[in-house]
């Protein structure tokens, strides 16, 4: 991982649950979390395709620092959507 890599990044649900099902909330969900998460890691975010089971996303990794962008990014949305959608055995995101 080195610093000013352009990034394309596909994260999928965990068995194929419909947990990223874009309605309103999750929308907004997401793309606060990707703002949040974007500007205290340095990422320069260019597109974002948000499906039911998956997302895909293009960015630049400035600082070097994907690894905990994911992290901290994923662990919080897979809380956030156990919040949303109900606590029936909520996985978070996992990158394929």
């Amino acid at each position: 991982m080195l610093p000013g890599q352009l990034v394309f990044a596909e994260a999928r649900i965990q068995d194929g649950r419909h947990w990223l099902r874009p309605d309103a909330v999750v929308v907004l969900l997401v793309k606060f979390l990707l703002a949040v998460y974007a500007t205290k890691y340095g990422m320069k975010l260019h597109g974002l395709v948000l499906m039911s089971t998956h997302y895909h996303l293009l960015f630049t990794d400035v600082r070097g620092q994907r690894s905990a962008f994911f992290r901290d990014f994923h662990a919080m949305l897979g809380k956030l959507l156990q919040v949303v959608r109900g606590p029936r055995n909520a996985p978070g995101p996992r990158t394929a």
